[in-house]
């Protein structure tokens, strides 16, 4: 693909070489004056239709506008003459200039031929075409794997990549940092199912789903919470506090204490009632109260220091 900052510095170079103003310039392509400006300063590009009026009013070649090395300057060459038939390798090298269309139909032509079109230039080109087209590509990719989605997934519609990540989860064959790069675009049921299939491994490390917690809906939070008391494992969530409810880190708190775990932790998360029923169910068990002390009022304290269990 072209550099467009050496595109902006040729026009800008040829223009005041010819000596016109920006606006001399726009007025002759019957562009506007921002059209130019935006040009050469690199934040846009002609539409590929101007090309050839461009290159005739500052007298360049288009090898000079898009560079001499590599086949950018033939291909546009190509496209304007409207001779030849056009790859979509050829439109992907140029396609910041090439109406989306255009890319589409030759994207449709070669998906209809029953070509895969390979996914890193799937991800070229995905900015540039409408995301039915580029849907309908990605699935008749049978390369495409979780990985390989990151650069793509923002251009995809929410139901193919929802469909593509729910497919993938049938066989718990992915690692977790394969999909981090696509995280934000993922719907809350395929995170939940993503946080179901992972906590069937009895062995999962709770650690790894760190990186989901701020995507994640109270009903994936607490069913992680649910497996992790249901496994006797509750310690293990110690880091996804901060993102749970108060009930939710109770629930956690309560379960650690049956087992004889340390809940200090938990403490700083819980509602004071809660607190206060911990103390209850440690004095119980015959247990000390004293990393308590700080999260309750005094009232509560001198009930359950006075109180017999």
């Amino acid at each position: 693909m072209f550099n467009t900052q050496k595109v902006a510095e040729v026009i800008r170079s040829a223009r005041i070489k010819k000596n016109l103003t920006q606006m001399e310039l726009a007025d002759k392509m019957a562009v506007s004056f921002q059209a130019v400006s935006n040009w050469e300063r690199a934040n846009s590009m002609p539409d590929i239709g101007k090309i050839a009026e461009l290159c005739q009013i500052l007298d360049i070649t288009y090898e000079q506008l898009f560079g001499s090395e590599g086949s950018t300057a033939e291909i546009v060459k190509k496209i304007v003459d409207n001779e030849q038939e056009v790859s979509l390798e050829e439109l992907t090298e140029v396609a910041p200039i090439v109406p989306p269309q255009k890319i589409g139909q030759q994207l449709d032509k070669e998906l209809s031929e029953d070509k895969a079109i390979p996914i890193d230039k799937l991800v070229e080109i995905a900015p540039f075409v409408n995301n039915e087209v580029l849907d309908g590509a990605v699935m008749q990719n049978p390369e495409i794997d979780l990985a390989s989605l990151s650069g793509i997934a923002p251009f995809l519609s929410d139901s193919t990549l929802n469909s593509i990540v729910t497919a993938k989860l049938k066989d718990n064959n992915f690692d977790l940092s394969e999909i981090h790069g696509f995280l934000p675009f993922l719907s809350q049921d395929s995170l939940k199912e993503i946080v179901k299939v992972k906590l069937k491994d009895d062995n999962f490390d709770f650690s790894q789903i760190h990186s989901l917690l701020p995507f994640l809906e109270h009903d994936a939070l607490s069913h992680m919470v649910d497996c992790a008391v249901n496994k006797g494992r509750t310690s293990a969530c110690v880091d996804v506090l901060p993102f749970l409810e108060s009930a939710e880190v109770a629930k956690l708190a309560f379960s650690s204490v049956e087992r004889g775990e340390d809940v200090k932790e938990f403490l700083p998360f819980m509602e004071e009632s809660d607190v206060a029923q911990l103390a209850v169910n440690l004095i119980k068990k015959g247990k000390s109260i004293n990393s308590l002390y700080p999260f309750l009022d005094e009232k509560s304290l001198i009930e359950l220091l006075t109180k017999k269990v």
